[in-house]
């Protein structure tokens, strides 16, 4: 009878043990529902970008225009024309004062956020896939479709420097955030990390994607870059060394995009069915995954587990998250902003 006993109290305490931890678990997941839809560009929006301070949303779309909207109540401060194609790229300098826009005809506007007016012109050498400002913006990159990444000055208004050792596309590229070294993700399925000052290739990753590097994004503490594939997967590296420290497999097509938020709460990431895959390097749908949805998923940077997801999130091109997290703005045939509940 007393073994009997003993027994129970043990079933009863780790019963109590189980349900605290599946309700933490519950209570640790994020719910995001569809709090807003922007609707201002006549044709698909191509990007997206948060101010510094989350006060602005940018949107380059396919109509040739950048449009500014008020995160307060989602209406239009500014639409910012000058742009001959279509709108691939968006930069906020990191005071918030600066826009830089990157279009498929090879240029790149910079405009003062406040007046809606262009203070700048750059060429470059082939249609623009992805700009970042450095943390002192005083350098912009430049990542295209000539396999070079170019450092542009913003003061002396001119090339720096040209960063080569990609064979194909650069779809991606991001400052780390102390400014010392820059990440870039091609279509020739490397990640490289450079040194900002010299312009040397210091990681080369190997062993990671299989096909193209479409997104990338450097974690807020700078010690980890994310990058999404055509492949499906999400690989988490090392900065410093280049090693491969986790490979999530979620997505059941390829990763259009992913991000962290300001704060490092949380990385979010979305697939996208206009994704170009190789036949023969399709990757198993890993089992929490569903073939037939698109999915934008929310994920604990601490543990790299899933604590929420919106399902149906197809077709987005860019991402862009709130500090925090809050605000999730996603870019397709329009804008739609999520919002954590």
């Amino acid at each position: 009878m007393f073994r009997n006993n003993i027994l129970f109290v043990v079933f009863l305490i780790s019963l109590t043990l189980l349900l605290n931890t599946a309700f933490a678990a519950e209570k640790a997941k994020k719910t995001y529902e569809k709090a807003s839809v922007l609707k201002g560009h006549s044709k698909d929006v191509q990007a997206v970008a948060f101010s510094p301070d989350g006060t602005i949303l940018a949107t380059g779309s396919s109509d040739k225009t950048v449009m500014l909207w008020t995160t307060d109540t989602w209406k239009t401060i500014k639409t910012l024309e000058g742009h001959e194609e279509e709108v691939k790229a968006l930069a906020f300098s990191p005071d918030g004062k600066m826009l830089a826009s990157g279009d498929k005809d090879k240029r790149i506007l910079l405009w003062d956020v406040v007046s809606g007016k262009q203070t700048g012109k750059i060429k470059a050498y082939d249609s623009v896939n992805a700009l970042s400002f450095s943390p002192d913006g005083k350098l912009l990159a430049i990542a295209a479709d000539d396999n070079v990444i170019a450092l542009w000055d913003i003061a002396k208004n001119e090339v720096s420097k040209k960063l080569k050792g990609h064979k194909d596309n650069v779809n991606s590229i991001a400052f780390s955030p102390d400014g010392k070294t820059l990440a870039s993700g091609s279509k020739d399925s490397m990640v490289v990390i450079w040194d900002a000052a010299t312009g040397e290739a210091l990681v080369n990753t190997r062993g990671g994607h299989i096909n193209d590097v479409l997104c990338l994004a450097f974690s807020p503490d700078g010690k980890v870059v994310a990058t999404g594939g055509a492949d499906y997967l999400i690989f988490i590296w090392d900065s410093k060394t280049g090693e491969s420290i986790h490979r999530l497999m979620r997505h059941s097509e390829g990763v259009r995009s992913v991000v962290f938020s300001p704060d490092s709460k949380v990385m979010v990431s979305v697939e996208g069915k206009s994704s170009v895959v190789r036949e023969q390097w399709r990757i198993p749908v890993a089992a929490t995954s569903s073939a037939d949805t698109c999915n934008m998923v929310v994920w604990d940077p601490q543990t790299w587990k899933i604590i929420g997801s919106i399902r149906g999130a197809c077709d987005v091109n860019s991402l862009a998250v709130s500090s925090g997290g809050k605000r999730i703005a996603a870019a397709g045939n329009a804008v739609t902003i999520y919002e954590r509940k």
